[in-house]
């Protein structure tokens, strides 16, 4: 018996770390499938697994089964590293759904739980710029959030906007460019937008020409071998 629960640990094991690689590659339908397999050998699922399963949920649009799952675990008094992690994927969806009052009580517990989350001083930061169009609290935010995590490819992105919107140009071009280098397949339009906006042209041609470059990467085929 002990060591049939230790093969259903190891499964356990081994399937969370295959869930969490499909998911953060977006691939969620392949995650749920492993999900439900490691629920149906463990009969139970712990707050690790009910965490991947609510980021599947999200990703699928099935906010609202991700939202109730994600806010079981927040209120789970035994999960609290799972309960922390439940607070910030609901603060990024309640963003994302513009309940920012809600996002606002997320990020706050969470910051609070853990004064060094960057994660949760960046969501801070958001709820600033968004909610209260307080420009220079989101940069104080993000600032200290990228020094918590420097290499956080979606911190330097938000680091980046803000610093534009504080006149900061050059200091959020490296910010972008910093996002980009960790993270080659993060998306360019949105960064291209922002340099359109304030009328830099030049940097809005590297971004197509990054681009065109990407483009043509993927579009290559390998030959086709004619022979028969």
């Amino acid at each position: 018996m002990n060591l049939l629960l230790l093969f259903l640990l190891l499964l356990s094991s081994c399937f969370s770390l295959t869930v969490e690689e499909y998911l953060d590659k977006g691939e969620a339908e392949a995650a749920l499938k492993l999900i439900n397999v490691a629920i149906q050998h463990q009969g139970n699922s712990s707050s690790a697994m009910q965490i991947n399963l609510g980021r599947a949920f999200v990703q699928l649009g099935r906010t609202t089964e991700g939202e109730r799952v994600l806010h079981q675990v927040h209120l789970d008094p035994d999960s609290v590293t799972a309960g922390r992690d439940a607070r910030l994927l609901l603060g990024k969806l309640y963003m994302q759904s513009q309940h920012i009052d809600r996002a606002d009580a997320m990020f706050t517990a969470a910051l609070q739980e853990d004064p060094h989350n960057a994660a949760a001083m960046a969501g801070l930061g958001k709820v600033l710029l968004v909610r209260d169009s307080d420009v220079d609290g989101a940069r104080v935010h993000m600032v200290k959030a990228h020094q918590l995590n420097p290499n956080d490819e979606m911190i330097l992105f938000e680091l980046g906007r803000v610093l534009f919107y504080s006149d900061q140009h050059e200091e959020g071009k490296a910010a972008f460019d910093r996002a980009a280098e960790i993270n080659p397949s993060l998306d360019l339009s949105i960064i291209g937008r922002v340099y359109l906006h304030y009328q830099h042209q030049d940097w809005v041609e590297v971004v197509l020409d990054e681009y065109y470059l990407r483009a043509t990467q993927e579009s290559a085929v390998s030959p086709v071998d004619s022979t028969t």
